[in-house]
């Protein structure tokens, strides 16, 4: 009967350290890592296994009674492995925080994980030789029981997040730190010095991990695990909204209320076709006005150019601007373009800074959300674009975010039927971006426009070679009626819905 207890215990006890090994050097690795922000991914992997391999040569020639080395090993092993993603979740803000942590973690894990499999032989192994446990554990009903518990643990933890699985491999062990010294006792006869307060540590422990994984309901609730495909690496709620940023496929995403906003993989194909074109046209660039964005990758292109004297960033969003000036990632990929002193931000509805009175620009971007609903469509009404019109210089010329060409090519010609309701003269093109379609962006000015030549230097997607390529639209296009909004008659909110329930929610 003595092997009965002994086979439960080793057996939970090595499906949970393939549980962890899983999450802190596979999982954790794959999203924090893989994606190029932080210290390189095999630098990790040499870590741990650098931690591991010292702390099995520790453990060699350690001292003492194996037991207790084993018992509280396993129990600071539950504590490391639940920490493990709650550190580099919160760390992620800050770079040099996230280094740390990102190789100290699987550090810290693969030498605890050392200690315990070492001293856990010494400790059990007398044991689970003289019950012969090998021939008592192969029973091949135990082994499919055995391989369908791991295969159901492996499968919760990767559906419930990173969070909750590092929690739930801590919880496991914290169990396993508390049960330990009683199955020690009853295995040898003789207690360890500590094992009643390696027991009394262990419920320390469970406490511990279980208010982790209650702490994860609030920074990444279940819902996220509908919501987004990828691992949630990071999130923040700010009064505007709740940001989160995912990893999947090695390239990070930035969502704002669950709508995409910057990612990885193609942020700079967006951010050199948004911004260039229109600088490159404007006959000057002394003040550029960007309405919308915040998150530093267009301003970052706009500060390219060195005669930019002044970019004036009108955010609804405020938030977005601050997270970006803060955000590690955010910053270095924005080459910190939100800390120059070129821009000055205000937080403000688009259309009553206009009304305001900012002054005239020789470049003015326009990136606001899609026409989702009448409040976002009045920014692709006529009335709106006579008042960027009013704010456009003499030989200026601005530039508006027009939905997807391919996906709802009515919004697109209705947004540049607009344009040209208003008094302005309009050149549009595309960019096939990987993470949305086929965008489509329209040129404004008072005057003719022209094909943009003069490209800064450094550009990664933007070239010479490309633009007569962008500035072909499909031909389909061309058959396309485009009707004016208006402030009153919202045509572009409608146009839009149509698509996007065609395209989403089956045919209108």
């Amino acid at each position: 009967m003595l092997a009965r207890p002994l086979f439960y215990f080793v057996t939970v006890l090595v499906e949970v350290c393939l549980v962890l090994v899983h999450e802190v050097f596979i999982r954790q690795r794959a999203a924090y890592l893989e994606p190029g922000f932080g210290p390189p991914p095999w630098l990790h992997s040499v870590s741990s296994t650098a931690a591991f391999v010292v702390a099995v040569w520790a453990s060699r020639r350690a001292r003492g009674d194996e037991r207790s080395r084993f018992s509280w090993a396993l129990l600071l092993l539950s504590f490391a492995t639940a920490l493990s993603a709650p550190l580099l979740f919160w760390s992620f803000a800050h770079h040099v925080v996230f280094a740390i942590a990102a190789l100290c973690v699987p550090a810290c894990v693969g030498a605890l994980l050392g200690v315990v499999l070492h001293s856990g032989w010494l400790a059990l192994g007398r044991a689970l030789r003289g019950f012969d446990f090998l021939a008592w554990g192969t029973n091949p009903f135990r082994l499919l029981t055995a391989g369908a518990v791991l295969l159901v643990s492996l499968i919760g933890a990767g559906s419930l997040g990173m969070w909750r699985g590092a929690a739930g491999a801590g919880m496991v062990l914290a169990v396993l730190a508390g049960w330990a010294p009683a199955l020690l006792l009853y295995l040898d006869r003789v207690s360890f010095g500590s094992a009643r307060l390696a027991r009394r540590a262990s419920w320390l422990a469970l406490l511990s991990a279980s208010t982790l994984l209650l702490v994860s309901l609030e920074f990444s609730p279940l819902s996220d695990y509908a919501s987004y495909t990828s691992e949630v690496v990071f999130a923040k709620r700010t009064p505007a909204g709740r940001y989160v940023i995912s990893s999947g496929q090695r390239n990070l995403d930035l969502f704002c209320d669950r709508m995409l906003r910057a990612s990885s993989v193609d942020d700079y194909r967006f951010a050199e076709s948004f911004v260039h074109p229109a600088l490159s046209l404007a006959e000057h660039k002394r003040r550029v006005l960007l309405l919308g964005s915040g998150d530093g990758l267009l301003e970052r292109e706009v500060l390219r150019h060195a005669s930019v004297s002044e970019l004036r960033v009108v955010a609804p969003d405020a938030a977005l601007a601050e997270l970006s000036a803060t955000l590690s990632w955010l910053r270095t990929r924005s080459a910190r373009a939100m800390s120059s002193g070129k821009v000055r931000l205000t937080a403000a509805e688009p259309t009553s800074a206009l009304l305001a009175g900012v002054g005239s620009f020789d470049v003015i971007l326009v990136d606001l959300p899609d026409p989702i609903d009448y409040i976002e469509g009045k920014h692709y009404t006529s009335y709106f674009y006579r008042l960027l019109a009013s704010r456009l210089a003499p030989g200026g010329v601005g530039v508006v975010q027009a939905t997807s060409v391919s996906g709802t090519p009515r919004t697109f010609v209705s947004i540049r039927a607009t344009l040209e309701a208003a008094g302005l003269r309009t050149l549009a093109y595309r960019a096939p971006l990987p993470s949305v379609g086929d965008w489509g962006f329209i040129l404004f000015s008072h005057r003719p426009l022209t094909l943009p030549r003069a490209l800064p230097d450094g550009l990664r997607f933007l070239t010479p070679a490309a633009l007569p390529g962008l500035f072909a639209l499909p031909g389909e296009l061309a058959s396309l009626r485009g009707e004016p909004s208006s402030l009153h008659d919202q045509r572009v909110v409608s146009a839009f819905e149509a698509e996007q329930r065609a395209l989403f929610g089956g045919a209108d």
